[in-house]
């Protein structure tokens, strides 16, 4: 079994700060999962990789059709 890696994990391992790995999370530029919206975000130990790269973050996991989470209109934040 892989063992995923934080956002912090990911930071540390590419030299940048968390929050710019939460940022890329968010935007869909480096691909991850979440459990629930505001979770803990789990990266695959190969995507760091690939993001830096400029690559396909979301082929070392296999997700093929990954679509962004989108709130209904009319809902609260």
């Amino acid at each position: 079994m892989t063992e995923w890696l934080t956002a912090r994990d990911v930071a540390s391992l590419v030299g940048c700060h968390y929050i710019t790995v939460a940022r890329a999370l968010e935007s869909g530029e480096l691909h991850g999962h979440q459990r629930h919206r505001g979770g803990r975000w789990r990266i695959h130990p190969d995507a760091p990789d690939v993001w830096v790269q400029g690559g396909d973050s979301a082929a070392p996991c296999g997700c093929s059709n990954v679509v962004p989470f989108r709130r209904p209109k009319g809902t609260a934040a």
